[in-house]
């Protein structure tokens, strides 16, 4: 400790400076070092321990290292396996749908190819569209971007609307429904609607098709009108008109032989339908 005065205005008072300064270790803790020394053994013997503690740490770490590294190489020999499977799977889901794309687009251009051809009409369990033809769109208001909504939902030009009930009936009975249906422009079409099987023999849905037969109704609407016709003609004619199938058996050991031939005879008078009926020629 040193104390020195500070000079300064003695009518304030007097000052002194104390100094504390560090002069070394003192005499009367000498024995110190001796204490310090008695004590490494103690301490080399705790590090000792902390080390081997840490050791063992160390090695039970290793141990669940390579414990965790060998279950991550069987991890991933099953990954890869897994993944041998799933290339496998792949390849046979990527051959399923290179089929089934070919298949698509075989029908479509079957169905693209039928142009003014029969029209279908591929209805599921609900009504909803599957698909369609091009001739479907023709007599329904509906075109490929309509697909999934049901068909109730769209105007069509047939003059009935039996449509929905006979789907329903095809779908309760399992049976096939046929008819003939007249469009609004005066066409006829044959309609039949058949249950849709899966491969699985499984219902699910409605085929629809729509035939044009407007040229045969007019032919035969032609052959009834032509058919009445000959028949006014024959019942006030004079003449009467016979044709006859005549078997002849010309050898005994020759096999018979059919020939049609007709006869014209002349009457003074129209007979009556009964006396024609009982009419036989004589030759």
């Amino acid at each position: 400790m040193h104390v020195m005065p500070v000079p300064g205005d003695e009518t304030v008072g007097r000052k002194a400076l104390v100094l504390f300064l560090d002069a070394g270790p003192s005499s009367r803790h000498g024995g110190g070092e001796d204490a310090s020394a008695l004590s490494e053994p103690a301490q080399v013997l705790r590090l000792e321990e902390e080390l081997r503690a840490t050791q063992d740490r160390l090695s039970a770490s290793r141990r669940e290292h390579e414990v965790s590294i060998q279950e991550l190489r069987m991890a991933n020999e099953k990954l890869q396996s897994i993944k041998e499977e799933l290339s496998t799977v792949n390849g046979e889901l990527q051959s399923k749908l290179n089929a089934v794309a070919s298949a698509h687009s075989d029908l479509r251009n079957l169905v693209n190819a039928t142009g003014t051809g029969p029209g279908m009409l591929l209805l599921d369990g609900e009504l909803r569209i599957n698909m369609l033809t091009p001739v479907v769109e023709q007599l329904f208001s509906v075109t490929d971007s309509d697909v999934g909504r049901p068909i109730t939902d769209f105007t069509h030009k047939l003059a009935c609307d039996g449509i929905e009930r006979d789907a329903a009936k095809v779908l309760r009975d399992l049976s096939s429904v046929e008819t003939e249906v007249q469009t609004q422009d005066g066409h006829w079409l044959m309609m039949r609607l058949r249950p849709y099987r899966t491969v699985e023999d499984r219902i699910e849905g409605v085929v629809v098709s729509f035939v044009d037969i407007t040229e045969l109704r007019q032919a035969a609407d032609q052959l009834r009108e032509s058919e009445a016709r000959y028949r006014r003609l024959f019942d006030t004619m004079d003449e009467g008109c016979l044709l006859a199938e005549v078997i002849r058996d010309e050898a005994a050991t020759s096999r018979p032989t059919r020939r049609r031939c007709g006869w014209w005879v002349r009457y003074r008078r129209p007979l009556p339908a009964r006396d024609r009926r009982g009419f036989a020629p004589e030759w």
